[in-house]
């Protein structure tokens, strides 16, 4: 076996393979282009025919009553949280998550209590979640790590049990089912992200999913401001309205939405077949009952086994022109803007931070890419005493 990159043998890869590779370019047809130069000559580009149809669309596909489309899910979640009375509250969410999740409640004044993950789905931990549970404690927070769903019906019933609102951040799970039924009609509301990582794309924006009507309604005041026709402001709102625009590539996107999500699942099968053999790499576990959406595929990587660590790896992978990504690392609690939750106890958040690396996974991918990846990680696995001599000098 050649050498690996790092220690002076060719890349696997002459070009860049990116961590995402977000799917546009199959939208760029001419029908779809004069959509947008009829939006543009109309002069209506936002909240008009064409957010209205998607709405409608994702409200059949998700099987959701209620669908409001708004211009990204972290306002999605600001607004949600706003509009449910859970300002100044005290609010559990993982650590283990990007940090928008955390940002939503900070920006409501929330009472921020961080819960620790599951060490094989990477998803909150409904067993830390009723350890954190108080008598003050007005919300959960889950979020569908990678496109995983969360452990719904756990959480569901901890949030029946205390009397506490359970909201979803579902911007990975895009497509996601739990026990059959897709993601979005769970919990008293569900916020997706349509930005670029995503797979379902509307370029930028999100999309709030309940069954509630009154929140429904009031979430379509406060994504504009919170003003009515007569510009009596009801309640204080944002502006978090989706354009036109990314309505109309949302629709046609949506046509292939099931289809991206079997491609990801193949992939990730893949993945699992062409690394099976290479000790010290241990894969997310789909929650039971559940159909990941694979938004990312994430490894954890045993330093003992595989012989290098999961920084070591990255760098070594970064020489091979295979982009990685180490999410989420630092977690929130080890961020500077949350430094007042640096010394709780989580243990399996600091345990999966420290090891987990994302790999390059598309809606559509060529099977070699994905092996010349693994052979990659392979012989940096054969060559792991000479990349640590290499590394420790």
């Amino acid at each position: 076996m050649e050498k690996p990159a790092i220690l002076g043998g060719e890349p696997v890869f002459e070009k860049l393979a990116p961590i995402i590779k977000p799917l546009l370019a199959k939208y760029a047809t001419d029908g779809f282009l004069s959509k947008i130069k009829g939006i543009l000559e109309s002069g209506m580009v936002t909240d008009h025919i064409y957010v209205r149809e998607l709405e409608k669309n994702i409200s059949s596909y998700l099987r959701v009553k209620n669908v409001v489309g708004i211009s990204s899910c972290t306002l999605g979640l600001i607004l949600s949280l706003q509009l449910m009375g859970l300002r100044k509250k005290k609010v559990i969410l993982p650590s283990f998550t990007f940090v928008a999740t955390a940002n939503a409640a900070y920006w409501n004044d929330c009472k921020i209590v961080l819960a620790d993950c599951d060490p094989n789905t990477f998803n909150i931990s409904p067993e830390d979640v009723k350890k954190k549970m108080t008598k003050d404690t007005a919300a959960i927070i889950g979020v569908h790590i990678f496109g995983n769903p969360c452990d719904v019906k756990a959480l569901q019933e901890i949030a029946e049990d205390h009397d506490v609102k359970l909201l979803f951040d579902s911007a990975h799970a895009f497509g996601a089912s739990y026990d059959g039924k897709k993601v979005g009609g769970f919990g008293d509301v569900e916020v997706f992200s349509c930005s670029p990582t995503k797979l379902f794309i509307t370029t930028e924006g999100g999309i709030v999913a309940t069954a509630d009507d009154k929140l429904a309604a009031e979430m379509r005041i406060a994504r504009n401001y919170g003003n009515l026709p007569d510009y009596q402001c009801k309640i204080p709102g944002l502006n978090a309205r989706m354009t036109e625009i990314n309505a109309a590539l949302g629709i046609e996107m949506l046509k292939n939405i099931d289809e991206m999500v079997e491609n990801r699942n193949k992939y990730a099968a893949l993945y699992k077949k062409f690394l099976a053999k290479v000790p010290g790499i241990k894969f997310q576990e789909p929650t039971k009952g559940t159909r990941h959406a694979y938004k990312d595929f994430g490894i954890i990587v045993n330093p003992k086994e595989f012989g290098v660590n999961r920084d070591a790896l990255y760098d070594a992978l970064a020489k091979e022109n295979v982009m990685t990504k180490k999410y989420f690392y630092p977690p929130v609690h080890k961020l500077e803007a949350y430094s007042e939750s640096a010394k709780a106890d989580l243990p399996n958040t600091e345990h999966v931070s420290n090891n987990v690396l994302c790999l390059p996974i598309y809606s559509y991918m060529d099977e070699k890419l994905i092996k010349n990846i693994c052979t990659a990680i392979e012989r940096i696995h054969k060559f792991s005493k000479e990349i640590s001599r290499k590394l420790s000098r």
